[in-house]
């Protein structure tokens, strides 16, 4: 009885227990999921500290977890984010099987150059004149939590809470 026991304790403590990776092996699949993703769920919060969620198309233009987005200088986001800095950003990879949500502070960008650095050409059809209707959202990371079945990157077993980095 004990002999096939053990072979059940060894699959499912396999199961349980994440994968430990070093910081660059975790950033790196996140970076994968983050780059996978067609979009992400940008969170804000309202005059009443009230979250504020919509599906948003992100430019990630290189592996330190910057993002940019565009949005309509009108937008309520704006003044959001005008009252108040912080902002979540959340990726899901395609199969649904991984996720990673970063935490982070934004800033507004209206210079042309930056916009001229930051844009994306799938922007161009929603902004009749990119200097005047549109702001570049630029978020930068605070910290960053992954959850990747795939890589058996898993929450705590009892509180399910995800691996999570630091960003300094």
């Amino acid at each position: 009885m004990i002999i096939r026991i053990v072979p059940f304790l060894i699959l499912v403590s396999q199961f349980v227990f994440s994968q430990e990776y070093s910081e660059t092996q975790f950033k790196k699949i996140s970076l994968d999921i983050v780059k996978e993703s067609n979009f992400c769920v940008f969170i804000t919060l309202d005059s009443l500290g009230n979250p504020q969620a919509r599906l948003m198309d992100p430019y990630i233009p290189n592996d330190d977890f910057v993002v940019y987005l565009v949005t309509n200088p009108l937008s309520r986001k704006v003044k959001q984010l005008e009252n108040d800095s912080r902002v979540v950003l959340n990726f899901q990879s395609i199969d649904g099987n991984s996720y990673v949500t970063i935490s982070g502070t934004s800033s507004l960008l209206n210079n042309p150059e930056h916009k001229k650095k930051y844009w994306k050409e799938s922007w161009t059809p929603h902004y009749k004149n990119i200097n005047k209707s549109s702001l570049l959202i630029k978020v930068v990371p605070k910290s960053l939590e992954m959850i990747s079945i795939p890589n058996n990157v898993l929450g705590d077993s009892i509180t399910w809470k995800p691996k999570k980095i630091d960003f300094n």
